[in-house]
C-alpha cells in the first residue's frame, strides 16, 4: 500500500517529488492517463497524488447526498495498484475551502512539499471560488521553479463519451453499468461483509449473499448481471438485486445488495465479498404468486448465463 497522509502539516520526506492533484473519484480512464503520465515524468523520483476528503461538493452541500464511486480505502488501494507511492488526502476544511489558489501553491506545494512537478487535467480548478486554473499553476511554476503538465480531456474511441465521474454516476443511476464500465476501465463494484437477510431467496431455492450499501451509493433499483469475488479470489457469475432504498434493510441510511451465486454451495456469512455490476436485466416488481416469482428468477439466471457466454 502507498504511504498515506491525512493531515495539513506534511513531513519533510515528501519533498521534491512529482504530484497529481484531483479528487480521483472512480479512478476512471482519464485519471489513469494522468497517473500513467505522472509515472513517466517522475522517473525515479517519488510519485504522489494530492486529493481531498470529504469531496468538495459534499463539503459545500452537506445536506445533498454525494455518490462516492469508491470509499477512501478503495481509492487508496486503486491508486496503489496503479503505482502511486504517496497519497496525500488533505482534509477539506473551512480553512482549505477559503484558501486562495496562490496561497495553496505557496503553503502546500512549495513550502511543505517543494514539488518538482505537478500534473493535472486541463479543466482543473482549485482555490477559493475555484478561481485557480492551469494557467495559475504554470505562472507559479515559473516563479517557484516547478514544472506543470496537463492531460487533455479524454473521450471514448467508439462512444465519443467524455471520461468523467459525473457521467459514470449518471449511467449507474440509469441502470447502464456496461456504459459506466467503458469509462471506468473496469466494472463498477461494491465491497462488503455478507450479512443475514430475510432468507426469502433461500426458501425459493435461490440463496443470496447480502451486503449493505450506503443509500447515497445505491444504483438504479432492479436485477443485474454481476460477478461475485470471494475472499479466496474465486469469481462467480451471479444475479444481483438492488431494492428500492431501504426495502430490505433494517439499518437506517443503508440499502441491501443481494447476489445469487451460480453453482455455489457454501456459507459466506461474515466474509467480505466484491460484487461487480456487468449489465442490467430488468426492474424489480411484485409478483402475484410464488411460482411466478420463481419462474422469473429462473429466467433472470438464464439471461445471466447467456450474458457470460457472449
Amino acid at each position: 500500500m502507498a504511504s498515506i497522509y491525512q493531515e495539513e502539516k506534511l513531513p519533510q520526506e515528501l519533498r521534491e517529488g512529482w504530484y497529481a492533484i484531483g479528487n480521483f473519484d472512480g479512478l476512471h480512464k482519464g485519471h489513469q492517463a494522468i497517473v500513467k503520465r505522472l509515472k513517466i515524468l517522475a522517473g525515479t523520483d517519488s510519485k504522489g497524488v494530492i486529493t481531498f476528503s470529504p469531496h468538495p461538493k459534499r463539503y459545500f452541500n452537506p445536506a445533498k447526498p454525494h455518490f462516492y464511486l469508491y470509499s477512501r480505502q478503495e481509492k487508496y488501494a486503486l491508486l496503489t495498484s496503479l503505482g502511486i507511492d504517496i497519497i496525500i488526502d488533505l482534509p477539506f476544511t473551512q480553512s482549505l475551502a477559503q484558501m486562495e489558489a496562490e496561497q495553496f501553491i505557496e503553503t502546500i506545494l512549495c513550502d511543505q512539499l517543494g514539488v518538482k512537478g505537478i500534473i493535472v487535467g486541463e479543466g482543473f480548478r482549485f482555490g477559493r471560488g475555484r478561481l485557480g486554473s492551469v494557467e495559475t499553476l504554470k505562472k507559479a511554476g515559473k516563479s517557484w521553479g516547478f514544472s506543470v503538465e496537463t492531460i487533455p480531456l479524454l473521450f471514448g474511441t467508439h462512444s465519443k463519451q467524455m471520461y468523467s465521474s459525473s457521467y459514470i454516476r449518471q449511467f449507474l443511476y440509469e441502470g447502464n453499468p456496461a456504459q459506466a464500465a467503458q469509462i471506468l476501465g473496469r466494472f463498477f463494484s461494491y465491497k462488503g461483509v455478507v450479512q443475514k437477510g430475510r432468507q426469502i431467496g433461500r426458501t425459493l431455492g435461490f440463496p443470496t449473499a447480502n451486503i449493505k450499501i450506503p443509500i447515497e451509493r445505491m444504483v438504479k433499483q432492479g436485477i443485474y448481471v454481476v460477478y461475485v469475488t470471494l475472499p479466496d479470489g474465486s469469481r462467480y457469475p451471479s444475479v444481483g438485486y438492488v431494492a428500492d432504498e431501504q426495502e430490505d434493510s433494517t439499518e437506517p441510511g443503508y440499502g441491501v445488495f443481494e447476489a445469487h451465486l451460480d453453482n455455489f454451495d457454501g456459507d459466506l456469512y461474515g466474509h467480505t465479498i466484491t460484487i461487480e455490476l456487468c449489465d442490467y436485466i430488468r426492474q424489480g416488481r411484485q409478483f402475484t404468486s410464488q411460482d411466478d416469482l420463481i419462474n422469473r428468477i429462473q429466467d433472470d439466471c438464464n439471461k445471466m448465463r447467456a450474458w457470460f457466454k457472449k
